[in-house]
Order: structure tokens, then sequence, then C-alpha cells
């Protein structure tokens, strides 16, 4: 497959930055975005700088720009990824779309970590079947590092079904019981949430300026792969307590 050589080759010529600084890729129909905004603000409060390549918005360590498209170019992120590592970022966050999975985009990269938020249906124009939707995300786990974790949401069908397919550790996140990393939201208000985020035997409360149930599930995602980095459950609070508004994701307007 060309395409699969075109991504290698770039990554290459910039001498492979995703095996020498830790690279989390996101995924998912929904939340991916969101998920990545709560996981800098977290690392932000654990006194790391990441990189960011998402549609929300790209930092490559050096300067701020616009989102990207659902599938950027091979040679745009391998200089992307280049980039941050030369600025000295401690992790990059990638979200990652089926678009870029199916175009081959990401060949070459290899991620530390991969976090899926969730898989329902979408973009069958171009992948024309659920089932080749599904299949296309799952390619993701083909990037995972030899010792890499994946991040599953407990509450999605898909993604249980996926577990028993997944090389090496794997973290789960949801509202419900069984989940490793999960939430009980006790306070609901027009202008804020209050969840309780639970990992093992340590709790913590959390207060969100962003309301709804599904953004309790994207802090959930975020705090589970923090988590993985040894992060604590205080400085993840800190840290998704900070995002008070995210663009076109339940921002209120007064």
């Amino acid at each position: 497959d060309s395409r699969v050589a075109l991504g290698e080759l770039c990554q290459a010529l910039v001498n492979f930055p995703t095996r020498t600084m830790p690279t989390i890729g996101v995924t998912g129909t929904q939340g991916k975005s969101t998920t990545i905004a709560l996981l800098d603000a977290i690392f932000a409060a654990a006194g790391k700088e990441c990189g960011v390549f998402s549609s929300l918005g790209c930092y490559d360590g050096m300067s701020h720009s616009e989102g990207i498209s659902d599938a950027p170019s091979a040679p745009t992120l391998a200089s992307r990824l280049a980039n941050m590592a030369a600025a000295g970022c401690s992790h990059a966050l990638l979200e990652v779309s089926s678009q870029s999975l199916s175009q081959r985009c990401v060949a070459g990269i290899e991620l530390d970590a991969v976090c899926v938020t969730n898989i329902t249906e979408a973009h069958l124009d171009l992948h024309n079947s659920v089932h080749n939707y599904r299949e296309t995300k799952r390619r993701i786990l083909n990037l995972l590092s030899p010792n890499g974790v994946t991040i599953l949401n407990a509450d999605d069908p898909v993604c249980m079904k996926w577990i028993d397919r997944v090389p090496g550790a794997v973290l789960t996140y949801g509202l419900c019981n069984q989940a490793e990393v999960r939430a009980r939201i006790v306070e609901r208000h027009s202008n804020e949430q209050v969840f309780v985020l639970t990992a093992g035997s340590e709790s913590t409360a959390v207060c969100t300026a962003i309301v709804g149930e599904h953004h309790v599930s994207n802090c959930l995602a975020a705090a589970a792969m923090a988590l993985t980095y040894g992060i604590d459950l205080q400085t993840i609070a800190k840290g998704i307590q900070s995002v008070e508004k995210l663009p076109s994701r339940m921002e209120r307007v007064d």
C-alpha cells in the first residue's frame, strides 16, 4: 500500500519522534477532541507540557494553530510531531479519526497509549457499512507499542467486545459498577455538575462547569489515561475543573 509507505517514510525522515516521545491516540465516534482537551489540562496541572493535534486546535510546543481536518496528510503529521519533540513536549496528544485510519495517514506512528471513547455509527458514506466503520476504528490498536496500554469505555458495548482482542494492558472506565475507573453524579445544575471520581480505593469530588452525562464520561476517559501515567486523583480533579468551556461542546451562553 503506497499510503502506508508514504506515512512510514515521512516518519522516518523526522527520525520517528513517537518512539521517544510518549504519544497518546484518542479515537471514537464522539468525545475525541473533548477528551484531548481534558487530558491536556490534567497534564498541565501536573506540570507537563503536551503537544496537541486535535480538531479543536493544535499546539506543537512553539505555536498554536487551528484544528486539524479529519484526515491530515502524512507529511503534515510528521512535521508537527517532529516540532513537538524538538520543543521538548512531554507527551503528544493525537485525535485519530476513522478517515485517518482508513487513509493510512497515521502509518509509521507508534502509540504509547490508546483511548477509545465509544463506537457507534458514523461516516457510512466513506466506510459503506457499520461493520467496516468499526473495523477501521479498531486499526488504531495496530499502532500500539509492545508495552502500550488501552483505555476502553465500559459503558460502550462495542468497546467491551474488543477487550479480548486488545494486545497488552487494558483499563476500563464508565458510569457502570464494573468499570475500574468510575463516577457517581451527585449534583446537577444548569451551570455545573458534581461527581465523585473513584479509582480503586481512592475517591475525590470533581466539579465541572460543563454539563451532561456524556461530559462525565469524557472526564473519566481522561482521568483513566492520566492514572496510567502516575498522576494522582487530586491533580486530575484540578485539571478537569480548570476546563470551564469548550467551543460548541455544551457551551453555556449567558
